[in-house]
């Protein structure tokens, strides 16, 4: 029995041995899975802060067309006699143009660009909450009030404009080298208008 007892120590110190292994390999695991988890978060928070980062320059930008397209249609809304209106058409037309050319700017940016899906139902109701405003502002049809016909000529711009513009993005972006035939297709066009300019100019005067 004493021989028997004394041959067990060693394998005992081994099961002890194996055992603190063992307990030392999970403790180590659980460090480096809670590192692991730690660096993800992190890199997830960094990764946050940079997309805000990112987002805030296009932020600031929509801010800035917004209230030149707001500013601008405002200004294209002076009115006063019939005598006033056709000394200032060339301004009111102008003002009016800047408006057209921001909120198409902004519109552009929306579906061109990246930005948080935050950013963009934010501008799109924004967008609306101002249109509703400035309609209600002057819905007028004389010329002291004329912001009915203001803003049927702003979409009688806006709107075939945007058309034009998202009908060349979808293009650009599903056709290989677009740019090249668009190019082409543009100088082929512009060299048929001369001449056929240059030959009506040479006839316009002979009648049928």
């Amino acid at each position: 029995m004493e021989y028997e007892s004394t041959s067990t120590l060693p394998a005992i110190h081994r099961d002890l041995g194996d055992m603190r292994n063992s307990e030392l390999g999970q403790m180590l695991e659980q460090q480096q899975s809670t590192k692991s988890e730690y660096t993800k978060a992190r890199a997830v928070g960094n990764l946050f802060n940079a997309r805000i980062l990112a987002s805030s320059p296009k932020t600031a930008l929509i801010a800035v067309l917004l209230i030149a397209f707001v500013s601008s249609y405002l200004m294209a809304l002076q009115g006063g006699t019939l005598v006033y209106i056709n000394e200032h058409m060339g301004v009111i037309g102008a003002e009016l143009l800047v408006s057209v050319l921001s909120l198409t700017a902004v519109t552009v940016l929306l579906y061109a660009s990246r930005m948080r899906s935050g950013t963009r139902r934010g501008t799109l109701v924004a967008v609306v909450c101002i249109f509703a405003a400035l309609y209600v502002y002057d819905h007028g049809e004389r010329f002291e009030e004329h912001g009915f016909y203001n803003i049927l000529v702003f979409l009688a711009i806006y709107i075939p404009l945007n058309v034009g513009l998202a009908t060349f993005y979808v293009l650009w972006a599903s056709i290989d080298n677009f740019l090249i035939y668009f190019a082409v297709a543009s100088l082929i066009c512009g060299a048929s208008i001369c001449v056929s300019l240059r030959q009506y100019s040479r006839i316009y005067d002979r009648g049928l």
